[in-house]
């Protein structure tokens, strides 16, 4: 269009979402000159239409860009210079660069290019082509400004919005998981009750007490008992490779597992070795590497002995009433195998030993003595052997919360950074 058919429009920008702008809604006006005008034809143009600038085209309508009515006028400011620049040609005179922006581009992509200019064209129009590359129009800069200010404040409200949203869920999801927190704990408590079901606290064979600290709401360190038969009774420490709400899950299919192989829970050996061929085959498609340490104990009352089989996990303790000695079940380390669910074909052989009335046993997992010092010192195996020495002569009660209450004091906190979980059997 040429000046003389310039046409100013109502712009400006409306209440609607930023994102959603027309972008020839901006367009202040659409006043342009051929390039082969004269700049003494464009500077009356200038002074007929009172605008800064004007798109400077060809025969085809397509931008060769942008005149300011500042520099014509610098030109024709001296002296001669009317006589000498009028008759010239306008594109001879197209020094200033020009930012173009197309109709339909993201209004993100369009202020982008708008506000990164170089200092000394800033403030001049922006063009608008249509789809074709053809002249729309001008946008002025301080819509441009406008139009950033609020695209700005839209963008901190979204944000604001999606972080409330954010918070909301997170407290949700922080209540369900303190309802599965106390879910298991509810499970723990009633798998350290007596057994057999019908047996008092003075006739009962053997008593279990347990302390659970998760690192986060929910832990993947797990416990699961068996009545097998009168005097006969097993557990189960599995210990899932890291913690949280992933672990936890995993402990519940151990559990499922478990569960359904009791048949051959008398056999610690051949237990382990079921549950591992079929949480392998499960397993084998998770994306991350998924292990579980674990250790399982059966105690027989009728015949004071105890049975037990490990995998990859440390050895249970058992302290022995009648010479006062704190000792590790000796388990050969021939029938000890790798964690479970590493290999399917993994085989897990069956240790034994003999215990008297009044003896103890302390499983548990390696997060009792993996916790570090303020200063990065490790609390250590031979720590924790050290902390069940002193206090194996108290009541088994006394033991395990002065055995944590040890530990807490090495760490200086009361948060680990993997789940504990504590054990004790007394027969």
């Amino acid at each position: 269009m040429n000046a003389g058919e310039g046409d100013y429009h109502n712009s400006g920008v409306g209440s609607e979402s930023i994102e959603n702008t027309d972008l020839r809604t901006l367009v202040s006006h659409n006043s342009s000159i051929s390039g082969n005008q004269s700049v003494g034809h464009a500077f009356d143009e200038f002074q007929r239409h009172r605008c800064e600038f004007m798109a400077v085209l060809d025969e085809d309508h397509f931008v060769l860009g942008i005149l300011s009515y500042e520099d014509v006028e610098i030109l024709f400011g001296s002296r001669y210079g009317r006589d000498l620049f009028a008759r010239e040609k306008v594109h001879d005179h197209l020094s200033r660069q020009h930012t173009m922006i197309s109709i339909g581009e993201p209004i993100s992509t369009a202020l982008q290019k708008a506000l990164t200019r170089v200092e000394n064209f800033f403030f001049d129009d922006v063009v608008l082509a249509d789809p074709s590359g053809r002249f729309f129009g001008l946008i002025p800069m301080r819509t441009m400004v406008l139009l950033q200010n609020r695209y700005l404040l839209e963008t901190i409200e979204k944000i604001d919005r999606q972080r409330q949203e954010i918070s909301k869920r997170q407290q949700e999801m922080e209540k369900e998981l303190y309802l599965a927190g106390q879910l298991q704990q509810a499970m723990f408590t009633r798998k350290s009750s007596l057994f057999p079901s019908n047996a008092t606290e003075d006739s009962r064979p053997y008593r279990l007490l347990f302390r659970y600290l998760p690192a986060k709401l929910i832990g993947g360190d797990y416990f699961h008992t068996f009545d097998l038969t009168d005097g006969v009774m097993s557990v189960l420490l599995c210990d899932v490779m890291g913690h949280g709400v992933r672990s936890a899950l995993v402990t519940a299919m151990v559990v499922a597992v478990a569960e359904s192989h009791i048949d051959i829970a008398g056999d610690p050996g051949a237990f382990l070795t079921r549950l591992n061929w079929e949480l392998a085959m499960l397993l084998q498609n998770a994306d991350e590497t998924i292990f579980i340490t674990a250790q399982y104990l059966l105690l027989n009352i009728n015949e004071s002995s105890v049975l037990y089989s490990v995998a990859g996990h440390h050895d249970p303790l058992h302290y022995k009433r009648e010479t006062c000695t704190l000792v590790p079940l000796g388990s050969r380390k021939t029938l000890d195998g790798p964690p479970l669910g590493c290999f399917e074909n993994s085989v897990y052989g069956t240790n034994i030993a003999n215990f008297r009335d009044g003896d103890l046993f302390f499983l548990y997992s390696d997060g009792l003595f993996e916790g570090f010092s303020p200063e990065g010192k490790v609390y250590g195996h031979e720590r924790l052997l050290d902390s069940f020495n002193i206090r194996c002569s108290l009541p088994m009660e006394t033991i395990l919360d002065e055995v944590i209450e040890d530990l807490t004091r090495f760490c200086g906190c009361t948060e680990f950074d993997d789940d504990v979980c504590l054990i004790g059997l007394e027969v």
